[in-house]
């Protein structure tokens, strides 16, 4: 970039990895998140811009890399995205030290009940007005596929 900047994206990461969902809507999630990346994919291609791939950092999806929602990064995933975009911008020939990796901090099992009640139980209410509705269509729709799919083979 002109003014020594670099543009990073960050693909998805597979939730299918860590949430226990029914299979039908796993197959759902593996294929719209397949299309996001294949965007980022191509967009990054195209603008020569940085793609972390996060599907390729060692061990991304073990459970202590992530916050309780299973959705996002904890303190520990973050700083392992750190490290990937630190050394994605050294092999670009950015003058930078890759970031120290602080020993992991763990929750209690109580803290995350505690977690999980405050702000995992109001947030599954208010999605399930929305999100739950749409899941149930996508994986309706998804299983008139597999029928189809199977019917005509």
């Amino acid at each position: 970039m002109a003014y020594g900047s670099e543009v990073m994206m960050i693909q998805l990461h597979d939730p299918n990895q860590l949430l226990r969902i029914p299979r039908l809507l796993k197959r759902v999630i593996r294929r719209r998140v397949d299309a996001v990346n294949a965007v980022y994919e191509k967009v990054a291609e195209e603008l020569d811009v940085v793609l972390i791939k996060t599907r390729n950092i060692p061990n991304v999806h073990d459970l202590r890399n992530w916050h309780i929602d299973r959705m996002h990064p904890g303190p520990y995933g973050h700083q392992l995205l750190a490290k990937e975009m630190a050394s994605a911008l050294a092999g670009r020939g950015w003058d930078i030290a890759l970031p120290e990796i602080k020993p992991l901090d763990v929750e209690s099992r109580r803290e995350k009940i505690i977690w999980l009640v405050k702000n995992g139980t109001p947030w599954f209410l208010k999605r399930s007005v929305d999100l739950l509705p749409a899941a149930l269509i996508l994986m309706a729709w998804e299983l008139c596929k597999v029928t189809r799919e199977l019917i005509t083979k």
